[in-house]
């Protein structure tokens, strides 16, 4: 018989959830206290397969398949194929108080554990269980998104498997997939582990994440109405604010349009007068300066007069001048004949 045919523990029942550990049972009866019960169940609800309690004279004790049939096989869940480590990882995460969602790209969720469960069956037609269910309140808008319910899966050897992933989005049921980190791997097999190693093993996981967080991604991430709702409120009040200031900005840019219109129209006005303004000025400079040259034609016109009356009088003066020498000289001629003794 290999260790993946034991059991550490099972199923008190087909249906409930009431558990009991094969090293529990053989400490009741090394206590000459043995149990009433035979018979135990290993497996999802709906498909657990009959286990019996063994105790060894060695002291080695598990449950073992009844039926030689069930031995080989793999009934998920609870039963064939789930190690020490997958069930007390799950076992803790139910046992939650508190802890930090860190989902990758779907970002970080401080979260408040309200109840957890293990095994349970997701709220479908198939019969799909998750390896935990809790839940859960949040200071963020997860609880609203998700209507304050998780279902998760523990990475076990493989990921869910893809069909399973597009069934569950399409039933709309919130999912996230966690990952055993490696510092907790339980260290004890089936044969050698004991109620107060797994006790102590839980308590760590569950101090641990309630300190720090849980890491995992999001394989199904449905919207509840109430956050689809409340999403449409905040569209449509930033659509009504959007609206808003889109109209506040059209009645200032229409006020602002009338404005410049009225610059324009005064600049215009303003051009208008300046032009004619120019006209005028530009008139009266083209008759100053036709003036300026009839004044220069009447100065030019006045010099040469000047130059004309000034030569004509240098002509006449120079003859004088000559008959006045002349005369001077006759008066000197006759004055010095003249005897003065």
């Amino acid at each position: 018989m290999t260790q993946e045919e034991m059991k550490s523990w099972a199923f008190r029942s087909e249906f409930g959830q009431d558990k009991v550990t094969a090293y529990e049972l053989a400490t009741r009866k090394m206590r000459e206290n043995p149990t009433r019960q035979r018979v135990f169940f290993c497996g999802p609800i709906g498909r657990r397969k009959r286990v019996k309690h063994v105790l060894r004279q060695s002291g080695t004790t598990f449950f073992s398949y009844i039926e030689p049939g069930d031995r080989a096989g793999n009934h998920g869940g609870a039963a064939g194929g789930e190690s020490l480590t997958h069930r007390l990882f799950k076992e803790a995460i139910a046992q939650l108080g508190r802890t930090q969602l860190r989902l990758m790209n779907h970002g970080d969720h401080d979260v408040q554990i309200l109840e957890g469960e293990l095994e349970t069956r997701y709220p479908t037609e198939k019969e799909y269980y998750a390896d935990a269910f809790v839940k859960f309140s949040s200071d963020g808008p997860l609880a609203m998104k998700w209507s304050s319910a998780l279902y998760i899966e523990v990475e076990k050897t493989h990921p869910v498997p893809d069909d399973k992933k597009k069934y569950l989005q399409g039933a709309r049921v919130p999912v996230v997939e966690v990952f055993v980190p490696k510092r907790f791997i339980y260290k004890y097999d089936v044969l050698s582990t004991t109620d107060l190693r797994e006790l102590e093993h839980r308590a760590m996981i569950k101090k641990t994440l309630e300190n720090g967080y849980l890491m995992g991604k999001v394989i199904s991430d449905p919207s509840s109405i109430e956050f689809l709702e409340t999403q449409l409120l905040a569209s449509s009040e930033a659509l009504r604010l959007a609206q808003a200031e889109a109209q506040g900005m059209a009645t200032a840019a229409s006020a602002r349009e009338s404005a410049l219109t009225e610059q324009v129209h005064s600049l215009r006005q303003h051009n208008s007068e300046l032009a004619m303004r120019i006209a005028a000025l530009e008139a009266d400079r083209v008759e100053h300066l036709r003036q300026l040259a009839g004044a220069h034609a009447e100065e030019k016109r006045f010099k040469q007069m000047l130059v004309s009356a000034e030569n004509k009088i240098t002509f006449r003066d120079k003859w004088l001048l000559a008959l006045a020498l002349v005369l001077f000289g006759l008066i000197v001629l006759g004055v010095a004949k003249v005897p003065w003794h």
